[in-house]
């Protein structure tokens, strides 16, 4: 019996892997991305189903706050998986965690919060909640804070939600959004049920 030479040994040749974006750097682009933004979370032939970014982005998709697809930059190269920023939802995202890791902690305010788009947000829904009346349309709290869009309005409120100082009830800022302040229980009005509706500001 003729012995096996090593040039009838099989060769294994490694075909090309998909590469992934860290976790880490995949929810600090999502607190900061405005609607339309796109983040590249996976590059390869296959997206694995036990890939903990994969799954991230499926989360976030299911959540609505982004709206996952594929594409090829050109003849010969890999998938790009992008997820792109979509308006952020009106309801929290729930603090689910990945398999194998913890959620994270809440981290204390920064000393300038009370300056901050936030910080001027939550003092405005506060006042309203002070005084019992109804929660501003996403409109009017861009009106009275000077922001650009009513858009950015609802993603301050996002952020409050996910920071844990507020509650929200309710699916749309226009059938009565009724907000609880976190650290002292009180609530803005339900505006269905009679309440006293928002008065704009006047003067300084």
């Amino acid at each position: 019996m003729a012995e096996r030479t090593a040039s009838s040994e099989p060769r294994f040749v490694l075909g090309p892997l998909t590469l992934y974006a860290e976790i880490g750097v995949m929810e600090a682009w999502l607190e900061n991305a405005a609607p339309g933004d796109e983040l590249r979370y996976a590059t390869g032939p296959a997206l694995g189903r036990e890939a903990p970014a994969g799954q991230l982005a499926r989360q976030w998709a299911e959540e609505g706050e982004v709206m996952l697809f594929q594409r090829r930059p050109g003849p010969g190269k890999p998938l790009e998986y992008v997820a792109r920023r979509k308006e952020p939802p009106v309801k929290p995202r729930a603090p689910r965690a990945l398999p194998g890791r913890q959620a994270r902690p809440l981290l204390p305010l920064p000393q300038d919060f009370a300056e901050s788009d936030e910080g001027r947000m939550l003092a405005l829904l506060t006042e309203a909640a002070e005084v019992g009346l109804a929660c501003p349309s996403n409109v009017q709290l861009a009106r009275q804070l000077d922001l650009n869009a009513r858009s950015r309005a609802q993603y301050l409120i996002t952020k409050l939600m996910r920071a844990g100082l507020i509650r929200v009830a309710s699916a749309s800022s226009f059938d009565g959004r009724v907000v609880t302040i976190v650290s002292s229980g009180k609530r803005t009005a339900d505006r269905q049920g009679g309440a006293v509706l928002w008065r704009e500001r006047t003067g300084g």
